[in-house]
């Protein structure tokens, strides 16, 4: 990703994660050992701009803060994990999304 190889292996539950910046477009994965490699092309989307609730959402999530889903609602999920970025960044545990809580995302997630 981004011109730098990353190695792992993946959990009890299959999964391998790794955090990347929010402007990246595409990775490639590759899986196995030699002589059994397979390779896939991996587009990654990007994220709703930062001025609306479906950006906060998706930046939330990125950066693993509450269980919240992409529904484009300041509901009580979003708002509880808001309410934790806030605190874990030192601002008002507001729970709101206002424009410092925006700011201070915009710098934690890169974009």
């Amino acid at each position: 990703m981004d011109g730098k190889t990353f190695t792992g292996n993946t959990d009890d539950e299959g999964k391998l994660g790794w955090r990347t910046a929010g402007n990246l477009h595409d990775a490639v994965l590759v899986v196995g050992k030699e002589p059994e490699i397979r390779q896939y092309r991996i587009a990654l989307g990007g994220v709703d701009p930062l001025d609306c609730i479906r950006g906060v959402q998706q930046r939330l999530i990125n950066l693993k803060y509450g269980e919240v889903s992409v529904t484009g609602e300041l509901d009580e999920a979003t708002r509880w994990a808001l309410a934790c970025f806030q605190g874990a960044s030192a601002l008002p545990q507001t729970g709101e999304d206002d424009e410092q809580t925006r700011a201070r995302l915009r710098e934690r997630h890169g974009h």
